[in-house]
């Protein structure tokens, strides 16, 4: 027996999961964004309130931030089903 979705909720959720998995592909562009400006970070020379960073500290906070988006994504999509069937909000 099909369900009827009378009120559209199901089609607002599909839109919503679309709007979701497609922030975050925009956090992923953003991450390559940064990818690069550390390529080009040079921590010599930074004085008063900035300090030093060094580029191991940066990658490897940039490649936790990938792992935990990674996993975001593999709960998101593990819950597909659910998250196109229910009204939820962003």
């Amino acid at each position: 027996m099909e369900k009827i979705d009378w009120f559209g909720v199901n089609a607002r959720s599909a839109k919503k999961y679309e709007a979701l998995m497609g922030n975050l592909d925009g956090v992923r562009f953003a991450f390559e964004d940064a990818d690069k400006a550390i390529a080009n970070y040079v921590p010599e020379g930074s004085s008063g309130a900035w300090q030093a960073v060094e580029k191991a500290v940066l990658k490897k906070a940039l490649e936790e931030a990938y792992n935990d988006l990674a996993a975001l994504r593999v709960a998101i999509v593990r819950h597909e089903s659910k998250l196109k069937s229910w009204e939820w909000s962003l």
